[in-house]
């Protein structure tokens, strides 16, 4: 371990406080910081919080995570390695010595620790901001701790903790993938909880989520697992069940749950996403995206009723604006802010956003889908690239080409315009913004969705973006022409875009219908 004095004393102690998190979440062995093209600047802690050297460093592993800039992950060697990154600049590494390697959960948990020590290190050495920032990491390694000892049950509920339920989903996600057997999701989130609370009392309320978690505890199988994943949402895990199983356990499910009688006669129900996990279908990530998108269709359908994943039907965009209560509608607006917040750092993106809402409607009225769906799409292209709110400018107005590390952080803003539409009470939209730069033969991003797994949403989305960035001028080239548009979008039909889309797009257009 290297400390001299200021401000390195003061880069001991964040160090300190964040191994300190870092071994309560991973459970390593060992976990060090490693600074410096030869490490002039190292920081290790052990399991029982002793300071050590670090030792046993595998040189590759390092290298690999420098080049690559992403997480690297050994288990043969029994290490973990995250690269610590402040913007676009590697300050350092994270690495890990431990005998378990971290599952999707806990490597989530440490890649927002990574990004946080990243940015406390280029506070420390400015001089600016580091006490707040170990406080912060203080506070948040006695939060952890004191939460340890309930993470398995829910308090209110008495079902499984959100923690568990993530824990236990990766291990029988793992051996589904692995063996091919069967898996199914449930997620249920209750009506009428609000109108319950402010018609019969808190009181209430909260009787009503254990009587519908007892109902739900009393339904499944002692192999299933049922956990609290939110708010009035609960989820269940289905090992060895097909999507008709499912289907049928959450009918019974909602009837048992319409029967419950509450105080003062109130009556509760619940709105069910049903999905059948298929192997090689994707991240889990990405498969809880589509069962959230699933139980928001059942509920805006009217709830107290199944939605299966796949089904068609429609969303009332107007209804969501104006859900349930007036913060909903505030999220909403909130939202329509980052928009503009985007817009006044990169007056292209706003322009772009409402020519992609006005193109990705008409095509939706085209295809003769859905209003519901219409107000959907429409919304969605305005919203599409609100995730660049967490690019930072220097990319985002970049006058030249980027670079291939560039490349990759302007690539992740579908995951951060899908979390923030999540956190907006809008996630009906979040596949349609996480899964817009997929590709039809499986080669687009995040999750390598092919073929009509990607939302018809998603890849009208594709298209019209494309498309409007290939015509627009850019501060590093000029737009191109709108027949090498056309040209380019049927090269690229079959491969990176939707074959229909792409000639339903262009005949409205030469037919000057748009």
């Amino acid at each position: 371990m290297v400390g001299i004095s200021n401000p390195m004393n003061k880069l001991d102690e964040l160090m300190d406080a964040s191994l300190r998190l870092c071994i309560a979440i991973s459970g390593a062995d060992r976990a060090y910081v490693l600074m410096g093209e030869r490490q002039e600047y190292s920081f290790g802690l052990d399991s029982d919080g002793a300071h050590c050297t670090p030792r046993q460093v595998i040189a590759a592993i390092v290298e690999k995570a420098k080049k690559e800039r992403v997480p690297i992950f050994k288990p043969e060697k029994g290490v973990a390695c995250f690269p610590l990154i402040a913007g676009i600049e590697m300050k350092g590494l994270l690495y890990l010595r431990t005998h378990e390697i971290p599952d999707e959960e806990t490597s989530w948990k440490l890649e927002l620790l990574a990004a946080q020590v990243a940015f406390g290190i280029e506070s420390v050495l400015q001089l600016e901001g580091a006490d707040r920032r170990i406080a912060g990491l203080e506070t948040a390694l006695g939060a952890f701790e004191s939460t340890q000892s309930r993470m398995v049950d829910d308090p209110l509920t008495g079902l499984f903790s959100y923690a568990y339920f993530q824990e236990q989903l990766a291990k029988i996600f793992y051996q589904h993938n692995r063996y091919g057997t069967p898996l199914s999701l449930i997620v249920m989130d209750l009506d009428n909880l609000q109108e319950i609370n402010e018609t019969y009392g808190r009181t209430v309320g909260d009787d009503a989520l254990r009587r519908v978690s007892a109902t739900i505890k009393d339904k499944v199988r002692d192999c299933d697992i049922a956990a609290r994943y939110g708010g009035d949402e609960i989820v269940v895990i289905l090992p060895e069940t097909e999507q008709n199983g499912a289907s049928i356990l959450a009918e019974r499910l909602r009837e048992s749950i319409a029967q419950i009688d509450l105080e003062g006669g109130a009556r509760v129900t619940v709105s069910l996403g049903v999905i059948e996990v298929r192997q090689g279908g994707g991240s889990v990530k990405s498969i809880l995206e589509r069962l959230i998108r699933t139980l928001y269709l059942a509920k805006h359908g009217g709830g107290n009723r199944v939605a299966r994943f796949g089904e068609e039907g429609e969303f009332d965009v107007a209804r969501a604006k104006n859900d349930v209560s007036s913060q909903g509608e505030a999220r909403f607006y909130t939202i329509q802010a980052l928009v503009g917040a985007v817009g006044a750092r990169d007056s292209y993106t706003l322009t772009h956003s409402e020519n992609l809402a006005k193109y990705a409607r008409a095509i939706g009225v085209e295809l003769n889908l859905p209003a519901g769906q219409l107000e959907e799409l429409e919304m969605s292209g305005i919203l599409h690239d609100v995730g660049k709110i967490a690019i930072p400018d220097v990319i985002l107005n970049k006058p030249s080409a980027l670079t291939e590390e560039e490349r990759t952080i302007i690539q992740s803003h579908p995951e951060e315009g899908s979390r923030i539409l999540r956190a907006g009470n809008l996630g009906i939209l979040s596949g349609n913004i996480l899964y817009h730069h997929e590709r039809w033969d499986g080669n687009g991003y995040p999750d390598g969705l092919k073929g009509e797994e990607i939302p018809i949403n998603a890849r009208i989305l594709a298209v019209v973006d494309a498309y409007d960035a290939m015509v627009s001028d850019r501060p590093y080239r000029k737009g191109r022409s709108q027949q090498e548009a056309f040209d380019e979008l049927r090269r690229c039909m079959g491969k990176q875009f939707d074959p229909e889309v792409v000639e339903v797009f262009i005949s409205m257009l030469e037919e000057k219908s748009l």
